[in-house]
């Protein structure tokens, strides 16, 4: 099972270079200087994501999405299911947080100048996310079906009913009808538990394997990466790395150099970036060589380990065969 598995991944890799991706996924180095915490919102942003996934997956065991049952399915959640208060708190509370963060996230990136090429699909599918983001808040926001959530929602659709020319279609489509009903939660309903999710589903992959492939600094990455894992079997085999470990710290600093030049709010990309990516990459290259070396030693070495016990078991057994007949000629 496990070698047809690996052949089926291996087919997909040889089409998709997947390995590239991994590589780059297991080696991330986040630059250390004035701006540092940047670099965590876009993370901080798919953590709130995914506690609003498990919040609302709970929150859908109970509610009910009917103009007769919806606030009381909220009433029962809140009084009497266990815990039920608290799930639905943090499912409200990380819906803020989620938007914030991605507000901010996305503030950084365009004053970081992350949107230049060739990161334009990044930042596009970036602010697709936000504002399906927005548009998770919108629908949700009905779901409580009482005062507040029916005339937020008559508001939110009358100003999408002002916009020129389209306004009375979109009215209409988000509406159900002509006025906020039942109809209008049961179609907030969908598109909250249903329509939106996949869409984010799709776009967030989308944004996240494009964040690893059009990584300025991904050939770095992906080389300092596996000469990470040559020196590690080396080391494990009791190999001495010293000098291979040396190489990839230098590329590692290296590479969060050229992560400042890229994000340093007011520095272009050019001469001094091409430079220190030049840099990099002959440390890297010289640390897989060095890793190389060493993993062919521990080969030798092994190859070595191997005749010896070969050699000591032949003598053992021509022993064995020795005595066995002396003893019986005695």
């Amino acid at each position: 099972m496990r070698e047809q598995l690996e052949r089926v991944y291996e087919w997909f890799d040889e089409r998709l270079n997947i390995s590239s991706v991994v590589e780059a996924a297991l080696y991330k180095e986040v630059p250390v200087h004035r701006a540092s915490v940047i670099y965590y919102l876009g993370g901080m942003t798919l953590f709130f994501f995914m506690v609003q996934v498990v919040t609302g997956i709970l929150l859908m065991l109970y509610y009910r999405p009917s103009a007769d049952q919806a606030f009381e399915s909220v009433e029962f959640i809140m009084t009497s299911v266990p815990f039920g208060w608290l799930v639905r708190s943090i499912h409200s509370w990380s819906a803020n947080l989620l938007v914030f963060f991605a507000f901010v996230h996305l503030a950084t990136v365009f004053f970081a100048k992350a949107y230049r090429p060739s990161r334009e699909l990044t930042w596009v599918t970036g602010c697709v996310l936000l504002f399906i983001a927005m548009g998770f808040g919108f629908s949700g926001y009905l779901l409580p079906w009482n005062q507040l959530s029916f005339f937020a929602t008559k508001v939110g659709t009358d100003i999408a009913g002002v916009v020129p020319v389209v306004g009375e279609w979109m009215l209409r489509f988000l509406r159900g009808g002509e006025r906020v009903t039942g109809g209008t939660l049961s179609r907030f309903y969908g598109w909250h538990v249903a329509i939106l999710p996949a869409l984010t589903g799709l776009v967030l992959g989308l944004h996240l394997l494009l964040v690893q492939l059009l990584s300025n600094m991904r050939e770095l990455t992906v080389l300092t990466a596996r000469a990470e894992r040559m020196v590690l079997t080396a080391r494990q085999g009791g190999v001495e790395v010293r000098d291979a470990l040396a190489e990839i710290d230098q590329a590692v600093d290296s590479q969060i150099e050229l992560e400042v030049l890229v994000h340093g709010f007011a520095t272009e990309e050019g001469t001094e970036f091409d430079a220190k990516h030049a840099e990099g990459l002959e440390h890297v290259e010289k640390a897989l060589a060095s890793a190389q070396a060493r993993l062919d030693e521990l080969v030798f070495r092994r190859r070595g380990l191997v005749i010896s016990l070969v050699f000591i078991a032949l003598v053992l057994v021509g022993l064995a065969m020795k005595i066995h007949a002396l003893r019986g000629e005695g």
